[in-house]
């Protein structure tokens, strides 16, 4: 037997830097000084880091890092403003160039030598994807990778619509020439004619602290003290119900330009002892932590982070009308309560919550809620999709589609015997978890128009041997390359210890031969081998929590250990077809995907020779 070795371009070594540079994400901000767009940023770096990925974290401004990076994350800044060398005569040739092109745009030209010392930077090695944050870094990003082979991509943090941006006409103009531009909400596509608007929102983050006891009559919010923050109607909407509510006081945390206004209302209220302004603080967790009520009460916001670190924290907001994503963050008396953005509105809110403890603790036990429904995960999935992840490792994960709840359920139902072939040619409940719009987006993202191929159950109970070898899928059947995708949907949490699937990442790129070798604990009956030498510091555990999932290419190296654990792991596999390609009565069972209940001509289940592998 001759063993395949996979090509070394695909390497990632676990635990440590990759040896593919093109595996490099690179995020372009001015300051990582305290703000959304850097935690944003330092969250968004810090997940991609932590799962093996290489991140570099590039400012323009220097400053110190407000908020905790992962040790994996590569960090420089560039210094501007200050004196230092000048960027080389080819960059600054190449960026005149582009410039050249928008006559308009004078700015452009006259930030030559910023953009041009920016290119030299990213000229130095192969990246995969750059990402630059905020209007004119944004634009300078974009510029400075024309011609680099590098995804670029930028990422808006406000409300395009809500107030006047710098450097508008200069992102009008470039932004369509970006690979994508991330906004916070669908409805700022439309600010950007011509660019690939993508909308994706804040990761929001799992609080840290444990939740203190509350109804000591704490009103919180959290913001630079400046203008659009609009804490002068915060402060005098407190005015009004302060006095029949003698327990409850506001913090305002932050520090800006209006403090000195801020103050004075503060002493021409009578305030002094109620209303207070200490500044910013480094441990904003325990602030919420400690917090009944927090207010936004913003003229205009993006995706507003210290709405959901409030939220995260287990606090009942009140919100005004500030743009398109407080509106689906804040789901109206569910987690929240909204109200209208006047003096008189937000007087009343506060003091409904504040005399309504059993009210503020209903929206305060729904709000946590957001950390799952704008998870980590599922933002960093979103990026992957963006950034071409499939093509590149064969795998996308995680995805969520299910919440805990509803993946515990879809679990007892899969523990039927004869659920284990097939089922959705049986059972209901798997017709519609084989159709559930995440799973099929997923699909259609990398297949285009696609069909439901075939269905499976996997179950690993405790301690079990059952173990599936190393192989592609495509080693049962003739499809072409990545005309199969197989989505692998944890109905129970599953890691390393209780046998999650394990890939090689990239070995997509390649076929290799196969051998039979049967084995009474292979959960591949024909006990198909790949013949490809697969090194340990090569594979990467695909660890998804319940209700989450994974999708991978059907030339993609996969398998799974056995369950050393206490812990079951069961898992729902779904298989589809590009429906361009055509069955050509290859297929074992054709659905439309999108139509997974449908009525139908159900066919034959295969006999178990035609099974297709265990996809671990």
């Amino acid at each position: 037997m001759v063993a395949h070795s996979l090509p070394r371009r695909f390497t990632r070594h676990a635990g440590g830097a990759s040896s593919v540079r093109e595996r490099m994400r690179t995020f372009v901000i001015s300051t990582m000084a305290a703000g959304g767009s850097a935690r944003a940023a330092a969250n968004l770096a810090s997940h991609f880091a932590a799962r093996g990925d290489d991140v570099e974290i590039l400012t323009l401004y220097g400053g110190a890092d407000a908020y905790p990076l992962h040790p994996r994350i590569r960090r420089r800044d560039l210094g501007f403003g200050r004196s230092g060398d000048a960027p080389s005569a080819e960059s600054r040739s190449a960026v005149l160039a582009e410039a050249a092109r928008y006559p308009l745009l004078p700015r452009l030209a006259a930030d030559a030598n910023a953009i041009a010392t920016l290119r030299d930077v990213l000229a130095e090695e192969p990246r995969e994807a750059v990402i630059g944050l905020e209007h004119v870094t944004a634009v300078r990003t974009i510029l400075a990778a024309r011609g680099l082979s590098m995804r670029t991509i930028a990422w808006e943090q406000t409300d395009p619509f809500g107030y006047a941006t710098p450097w508008r006409n200069e992102r009008l103009a470039i932004y369509p020439t970006a690979d994508a531009v991330v906004v916070p909400a669908p409805a700022h596509a439309a600010a950007f004619p011509g660019a690939r608007c993508v909308a994706i929102s804040n990761p929001a983050m799992r609080s840290p602290v444990q939740r203190a006891s509350r109804g000591a009559g704490a009103v919180v919010a959290v913001g630079r003290l400046s203008w659009e923050k609009q804490f002068d109607l915060l402060i005098l909407a407190f005015s009004r119900v302060a006095e029949r509510n003698p327990e409850w006081t506001l913090t305002i945390y932050g520090e800006g330009p209006e403090r000195p206004t801020l103050e004075r209302i503060v002493r021409e209220h009578g305030l002094d002892g109620r209303v207070f302004l200490p500044g910013t603080t480094r441990d904003v967790w325990g602030v919420l932590a400690a917090a009944d009520l927090f207010v936004l009460s913003s003229y205009v916001e993006g995706w507003v982070n210290a709405l959901l670190e409030a939220m995260a924290a287990g606090v009942a907001p009140l919100v005004v009308p500030c743009g398109a994503a407080a509106e689906i963050i804040v789901r109206d008396g569910v987690d929240g309560l909204r109200v209208a953005r006047t003096i008189d509105a937000v007087a009343a809110g506060m003091e409904r919550l504040m005399r309504d403890s059993a009210l503020r603790e209903r929206l305060a036990s729904r709000a946590p809620e957001v950390v799952e429904r704008f998870s980590i995960e599922r933002v960093a999935a979103q990026f992957d999709a963006l950034l071409g992840t499939f093509e590149r490792d064969g795998i996308l994960f995680p995805i969520p589609v299910l919440t805990r709840d509803e993946a515990d359920d879809y679990a007892k139902l899969a523990g039927d015997p004869d659920a284990e072939a097939n089922p959705h040619l049986r059972f209901a409940w798997a017709r519609e978890l084989a159709g559930h719009p995440a799973v099929v987006r997923a699909a259609e993202a990398v297949l285009g128009d696609c069909e439901v191929f075939s269905t499976q159950t996997l179950f690993k109970p405790p301690h079990s041997r059952a173990f599936v070898s190393w192989h592609q899928d495509s080693a049962w059947r003739d499809f072409g390359p990545g005309e199969v995708a197989s989505a692998w949907i944890a109905l129970t949490d599953a890691g390393a210890d209780n046998g999650c699937m394990q890939v090689v990442r990239g070995s997509h790129r390649a076929r290799v031969p196969h051998r039979d070798q049967p084995e009474a604990d292979n959960m591949i009956r024909l006990g198909k081998h790949a013949e490809a030498d697969v090194e340990p510091e090569r594979v990467t555990d695909v660890v998804l929590r319940a209700g989450e999932m994974s999708l991978h290419h059907n030339d993609l190296l996969h398998g799974s250990r056995p369950n050393e654990s206490e812990r079951a792991r069961a898992g729902f596999v779904v298989r589809f077809l590009r429906r361009a390609q055509g069955a050509g009565g290859r297929a074992q069972v054709l659905v439309p995907a999108r139509t997974p209940s449908a009525p139908r001509a159900l066919r034959p289940a295969p006999s178990e020779e035609s099974t297709p592998c265990a996809s671990c």
